[in-house]
């Protein structure tokens, strides 16, 4: 995301472009009403009179289908996701209470069963394609201060090729006020002497810095890795100011077994068929239809313990995990039932 749109943290401005659209309480007496976006302010700006704002929605929904996007190779393929449109509106309710459902709608009692075989997700793992190895794609997720000249790579995780934007990767693109943004360039370099990839990629500058302080941002793309990754540098004004190497082979997940339950959550307790490295994280996504749609609830996780929403998945009667470790570059992905 770019800098806040409207003025003094406001959810709108003259135009009416984005309003509160409250819609009410009959419980509690509430009506259903719009309110200017002029007169509230964004959750994020510790004002009074708080909403979410188009620009935070915008934000934690794209975030959502990044998180999708990181676990688009633990199942069968699908088609493009059809992307909507930014809401014109900002909906839920300002009153005190809220449908949560029953509280007697106890969850039952859980208990991990069988795990299905790994799976390797990697594509070079898969095999050469009709015209050779096929090329490795990667989410990188890093932070760098410009100021200082420096940065870090915090998240890389393998993903598939239909997760890159359509757009040239290599392009960082205008800012928004026709000024060539800053960027920066991964560096993929490639085993056995092989040319490396380079990909500019822009950074996103932090909203309303303080005055005085250093210009920080956010870098989060998908780049193509070549067809034999080995490591990825993050350059800064042709200086490597980080570099990020894959660990070993990720283990696979062996068994899951309940762990007990609190504040609303069942945890769930992890054992992978080698002990995990440093380097080596995981994800967690959740079924509550028998494996047709998946929730991802954790990325990027180290812990060999994973909280799953009980009222998420009070109705089920088909719960399913599904666990996906990984290196960076590869990664490989099992499933559990979570029954009753």
């Amino acid at each position: 995301m770019l800098q806040f749109p409207f003025q003094h943290g406001q959810l709108g401005d003259a135009t009416h472009a984005f309003v509160v659209f409250d819609v009410g309480d009959p419980a509690l007496d509430l009506p259903m009403r719009a309110i200017p976006g002029e007169q509230w302010h964004d959750v994020m700006t510790y004002c009074d009179r708080q909403w979410i704002s188009s620009y935070t929605y915008e934000g934690i929904r794209q975030r959502l289908l990044a998180e999708d996007a990181l676990l688009a190779g633990a199942g069968p393929a699908a088609g493009p996701a059809v992307v909507p449109e930014p809401p014109r509106v900002a909906v839920g309710s300002a009153g005190p209470g809220g449908s949560g459902g029953r509280p007697d709608d106890r969850y039952p009692t859980r208990r991990a069963t069988v795990v299905t075989p790994p799976r390797a997700n990697s594509d070079a793992e898969a095999g050469p394609g009709p015209d050779g190895p096929a090329e490795a794609y990667v989410s990188v997720v890093g932070t760098v201060n410009l100021t200082q000249r420096n940065g870090g790579i915090r998240y890389v995780n393998p993903v598939e090729p239909h997760a890159a934007p359509p757009s040239d990767p290599a392009s960082a693109g205008p800012a928004p006020d026709g000024a060539e943004g800053p960027t920066a360039v991964l560096r993929i370099v490639q085993s056995g002497g092989a040319p490396p990839e380079e990909v500019t990629v822009p950074v996103r500058l932090s909203s309303e810095p303080d005055p005085g302080t250093d210009r920080t941002g956010l870098i989060d793309a998908v780049a193509p890795a070549g067809t034999a990754p080995e490591a990825i540098e993050l350059v800064l004004d042709g200086q490597v100011v980080d570099t990020f190497r894959p660990a070993g082979p990720p283990p696979a997940l062996r068994s899951a077994r309940h762990s007990g339950t609190e504040d609303g959550a069942l945890g769930m307790a992890l054992e992978f068929d080698a002990s995990p490295e440093p380097g080596q994280t995981y994800s967690a996504q959740v079924s509550s239809d028998g494996g047709r749609t998946w929730h991802t609830v954790g990325v990027g996780l180290k812990d060999p313990t994973v909280q799953l929403d009980r009222h998420l998945l009070r109705h089920s009667t088909d719960v399913r995990l599904r666990i996906t470790t990984t290196n960076g570059f590869s990664s490989t992905t099992a499933e559990t039932s979570v029954a009753g």
